[in-house]
């Protein structure tokens, strides 16, 4: 399909903002041959923003148009990846839901068909004072888009696990459903604390729906080594890597054992018994032996 684009003249009709008449230009994107005669309501068309029902300032909507006819002008050169950034700042200005038809548009260009057909569902979902023609024209390319690209479903045993496809968040588990995703080879990323991060690649193919069960599995947590002890140390005397065995105690001298001088004790007195008992006998005999010599 080619993608509409429209020139830079604005209007602000009946609190609308529009850029009218466009050339259309063939993008890179190769999703049919209609013609879009919808090119009066391309772009900021698509972006109709009732003044009324919105909180912006007069210089902010100013400058969310200034953006718009800076993003129609990128698509009908060709810049998509310009257009795109234009279009996200107009959004920022005056976020209306329907500035994601042109997002849409861009994404077309770029070739990213799944976040195109998140674009249109969005600006169907939400646009819904959107005329009636770009209501139409979004419906038909969700139609066309839902045949390009996969869908793609993650199941997790672990809540709150963050996902990510590609390098791109796409929320927390259990997610909301299933989201889509261009074909192709994929990266798939689940994270969660105290889990190891799961990685896998996977492919997918355009109308197919892949589903992927994750399982995270628990990391075990080990306590660090604990130092030991470090005996305290005079200054200047290196302490021992091991500490040294005891050496086996040595016997203590003889003359150091009580037993000795028990032993000693009992021959002392023994020794003066016996010295007593004989000095008393030699008295006894040289008394008998000097009487018997008296006698005479």
């Amino acid at each position: 399909m080619r993608a509409p684009v429209a020139s830079s003249a604005a209007v602000q009709d009946a609190g609308d903002w529009r850029l009218l008449s466009c050339s259309p230009r063939e993008p890179r994107s190769s999703l049919g041959g209609r013609s879009l005669l919808l090119a009066a309501l391309l772009v900021a068309g698509g972006a109709v923003v009732p003044a009324v029902a919105r909180s912006e300032s007069a210089s902010q909507r100013s400058e969310a148009v200034a953006k718009l006819q800076e993003g129609a002008r990128a698509l009908q050169e060709g810049a998509y990846v310009d257009a795109l950034a234009a279009f996200k700042e107009a959004y920022r200005l005056v976020p209306s839901p329907k500035i994601h038809f042109n997002f849409g548009l861009a994404y077309l260009g770029l070739g990213r068909y799944a976040d195109a057909l998140d674009a249109f569902e969005s600006f169907d979902r939400e646009a819904r004072d959107a005329k009636p023609e770009s209501i139409a024209e979004a419906r038909k390319q969700i139609a066309e888009l839902r045949g390009r690209v996969a869908t793609l479903s993650i199941a997790c045993d672990t809540a709150a696990a963050e996902v990510f496809v590609d390098g791109r968040a796409r929320g927390t588990t259990p997610l909301g459903g299933p989201f889509y995703v261009d074909p192709g080879a994929h990266q798939l990323v689940v994270r969660s604390a105290g889990a190891a991060p799961h990685v896998r690649a996977f492919s997918a193919a355009a109308g197919q729906a892949v589903k992927l069960d994750v399982r995270l599995a628990a990391v075990a947590i080990t306590e660090p080594a604990r130092p030991h002890a470090v005996a305290e140390r005079a200054p200047g005397v290196a302490l021992s890597a091991t500490p040294r065995p005891r050496a086996a105690e040595e016997p203590a001298p003889l003359y150091r054992r009580p037993a000795f001088w028990i032993a000693v004790g009992v021959v002392a007195v023994a020794g003066g018994l016996g010295a007593a008992y004989f000095a008393t006998r030699s008295d006894a005999a040289a008394q008998a032996t000097w009487g018997q010599f008296s006698a005479f």
